[in-house]
């Protein structure tokens, strides 16, 4: 294609891996009820972004 002549292509990878002490079942039951309007640190996040920016 075009484009793979003018986009960099990637000279890295990156890997990321943790143990967690709990059933498959758990995790997945614990990811489906996530909800991110309950997590404080992501409301923050959000109010921050969405405050009025400089005055010019």
């Amino acid at each position: 294609m075009i484009l793979d002549e003018f986009l960099l292509t990637d000279q890295f990878s990156e890997t990321h891996a943790g143990a967690i002490a709990a059933t498959p079942g758990a995790v997945v039951g614990a990811v489906a009820s996530y909800r991110v309007e309950s997590d404080p640190v992501i409301r923050w996040a959000l109010a921050v972004r969405e405050a009025p920016g400089p005055p010019w």
